[in-house]
């Protein structure tokens, strides 16, 4: 296991060498998020984020204002109802297969529509996020609070206002509407949680300026999270794969709404545990590590 270093910079490079940078770490982002996909969870998003990094390769030397007319009008796009959107609130075949079998075959489809068109939907956060970076808002929010602080209120609130027809469908407290009307708190439910994203995304900044230099051990533990985020994410693939397949735990009946939150926090909590023990033993975490060997061709 290596441990925690700087990454190089590909400052000075010219843009083709850059570009090629990015593809290698997008290849194995698709390669890793696909067996995710086929093995344990078939909503994985790496392979997604892959597939928009080999894309956005190019859009990172956009000009800010481009950016910003790319991020509105993907915005503008994905939130737009549709007739598939949140067509169904059960799981399929492909997220619960009958068998190791159907599991590789049932999941072909899934896999590859997020791969595919998943893009289209994080392509508006992912262009906000290149102006945000060259603008260094979240690294110096003294210098953009009032951004932030309205960044974080209107976002958030939007998320939690927005979630809410869903959030009460899926809870059983109203009926499921009909495709027409599903479609509409669908299209609510994506606009508003982009939304909610940068308005948690601002409201992180500020709590983090706000501590200074205080930092206890759930912040480092916190931190090291982020810092090893494909790791800890791919963790819980494998908890969720044993506990609702139907040929493992087959636990999808018993477990409700409810009852799976404590097993979701319990898996959380595991993973930001390790995140603090690996980063105390100045570890990387083993994928971020094979991300930075491909991309960076280091042993």
């Amino acid at each position: 296991m290596a441990t925690l270093e700087h990454e190089p910079t590909p400052l000075g490079a010219g843009r083709p060498a850059v570009r090629r940078l990015l593809w290698r770490r997008s290849g194995v982002l698709i390669l890793i998020g696909v067996i995710d996909g086929f093995l344990f969870y078939v909503g994985d998003l790496l392979a997604m984020y892959g597939i928009l990094l080999l894309l956005g390769a190019w859009a990172v030397f956009w000009r800010d204002r481009w950016l910003l007319v790319g991020a509105v009008l993907f915005f503008v796009l994905t939130s737009l109802p549709s007739a598939d959107a949140f067509s169904t609130l059960g799981p399929d075949s492909a997220m619960l297969p009958a068998d190791p079998a159907a599991m590789l075959t049932d999941r072909i489809a899934g896999v590859a529509f997020v791969a595919l068109l998943g893009p289209l939907g994080f392509a508006c956060p992912f262009l906000v996020g290149l102006w945000v970076g060259r603008r260094r808002v979240l690294e110096q929010p003294a210098a953009h609070r009032a951004l932030l602080i309205t960044t974080a209120a209107v976002g958030i609130a939007a998320a939690v206002v927005g979630a809410q027809p869903l959030a009460l469908a899926v809870a059983g407290a109203i009926e499921v509407p009909g495709a027409d009307a599903l479609a509409g708190i669908g299209a609510l439910h994506t606009a508003t949680g982009v939304l909610g994203g940068f308005g948690y995304a601002a409201l992180i900044a500020l709590l983090a300026e706000r501590m200074g230099p205080r930092r206890g051990v759930v912040v480092d533990s916190l931190a090291a999270t982020g810092q090893r985020s494909m790791t800890c994410y791919l963790i819980q693939s494998p908890v969720w794969a044993v506990t609702f397949t139907p040929f493992l735990l087959d636990l999808s009946d018993e477990l409700t709404v409810t009852t799976t939150a404590p097993l979701a926090l319990v898996t959380w909590l595991a993973t930001v545990g390790l995140a603090g023990w690996m980063s105390r033993a100045r570890l990387r975490g083993p994928f971020e590590t094979l991300v930075r060997r491909v991309t960076y061709r280091q042993r």
